[in-house]
């Protein structure tokens, strides 16, 4: 089994377990620092999963055939002038 997911799974279980850390690392056999050290690494994955969402400010949309264009309200005027010049 990979020790990463084994690790996980005993956080979990020692999450689930309703006891103090310090007794179920003890029944368990475990140093506290290790626990805690993949508690933190668990957390850290966690962390890296966030996906920051923005509101969405109504700006314009351009649907010619199957192409769909999205300008935000401060889109750039050259750089879709540029851009139309090459749909011609």
């Amino acid at each position: 089994m990979n020790r990463e997911i084994d690790w996980e799974r005993k956080v979990t279980e020692c999450r689930e377990s309703k006891m103090s850390k310090s007794a179920w690392c003890k029944e368990q056999g475990i140093a506290p620092s290790t626990l805690h050290y993949h508690i933190e690494k668990a957390s850290k994955k966690k962390a890296k999963k966030f996906i920051e969402l923005k509101p969405r400010l109504t700006g314009i949309r351009l649907r010619i055939g199957p192409a769909l264009l999205e300008l935000d309200p401060d889109f750039d005027e050259v750089t879709l002038k540029r851009f139309l010049r090459v749909l011609e």
